[in-house]
């Protein structure tokens, strides 16, 4: 049986990482062995104390604050297992996900994908769509309204190819580059780019379409808490153009990289589509000045020559992002 590396980067974490320590080491009975590596990247609290209570199931490693990226790349030097699962250390784990999970391992899938649960920091759930979300993906799959063929076999799981995938999510699923979503096989993991924010914007889709067998399944396995923190409120003018920066160098290696792979024009075209919305849902965000700023830089990209008018959703976004971009 192949073995599972949980991967925690963790930074001034002490009020939360015994909680997703635990949700791992309390896994339900499976033939799945796991290790744990948490990356301290240089906490300045207790976090390392509290690692420690768990040294003899936890492998810590302590390093300098340089980043997420870095510390989970860190954390992927270090693993031995076949498969990378990452977990924040904010967040924490279902307690079935390594039993749901064994038979797809089984089968040799090299990416398992599934769902997030949104909690409140009292583990409150936030907003539940397990009874519509699969069910939309089947849909999509099939591609058809007949209630006797849009899951024929009740399938408890959707096997495809990356490219396959990467359509079927595209446009369905807004958290489909969220990596915590996913247990990557070490064959096709990409490292993250050292220093950067949006490290999962920056390779997933990438991921996704490097692997030959991936499972889309309908379980529910990771509780994604939400705080008043985000990774783009909550900072300084500087800081915020910072990771702006950083935004716009992923995409520009997304859209550089996808040349070289061999794919249908459809799925070329749904990447661009897909880079380009997670850059165009930043704008609200930001302040006057890195607002101009971000604009400018979208119209020297020519971003709003990505969206397509393949429905009437579509062609009203494309006229309204060409009169805003230009």
């Amino acid at each position: 049986m192949n073995t599972v590396s949980f991967i925690i980067p963790a930074y001034n974490s002490e009020k939360t990482i015994e909680k997703t320590i635990s949700s791992i080491l309390n896994q339900d009975d499976s033939d799945v062995e796991f290790e744990i590596i948490v990356v301290d990247d240089g906490s300045t609290d207790n976090t390392g104390d509290i690692i420690r209570k768990y040294e003899r199931t936890v492998r810590y490693i302590k390093t300098e604050n340089n980043g997420v990226a870095s510390a989970r790349n860190t954390g992927v030097k270090y693993a031995r297992g076949d498969y990378y699962i990452f977990v924040d250390s904010d967040d924490y784990v279902s307690q079935s996900l390594l039993s749901d999970m064994q038979k797809y391992i089984e089968i040799g899938a090299d990416l398992i994908k599934w769902s997030p649960i949104l909690v409140d920091e009292d583990g409150n759930k936030i907003d539940d769509n397990s009874e519509n979300f699969f069910k939309k993906l089947i849909n999509k799959k099939f591609k058809s309204d007949d209630e006797d063929i849009k899951n024929p076999n009740k399938e408890e799981a959707i096997f495809t190819n990356g490219e396959g995938g990467f359509n079927i999510l595209y446009g369905t699923d807004p958290l489909m580059d969220c990596l915590w979503n996913y247990a990557i096989s070490k064959n096709i993991f990409i490292p993250f780019p050292d220093g950067r924010y949006h490290e999962d914007f920056a390779v997933m889709p990438l991921i996704i379409l490097n692997s030959k067998k991936m499972c889309i399944t309908e379980h529910y396995e990771y509780y994604y808490v939400q705080t008043e923190k985000s990774i783009m409120r909550g900072n300084s003018e500087e800081e915020e153009k910072r990771k702006l920066k950083d935004l716009l160098a992923n995409y520009d290696d997304l859209i550089e990289e996808i040349e070289g792979y061999d794919i249908s024009e459809e799925t070329y075209e749904n990447v661009k589509i897909f880079a380009t919305n997670s850059l165009l849902i930043k704008i609200n965000e930001l302040s006057k000045e890195n607002k101009e700023y971000f604009i400018k830089e979208l119209k020297r990209r020519n971003v709003a020559s990505n969206l397509k008018s393949r429905n009437i959703k579509q062609f009203l976004k494309k006229i309204y992002m060409n009169l805003y971009l230009n």
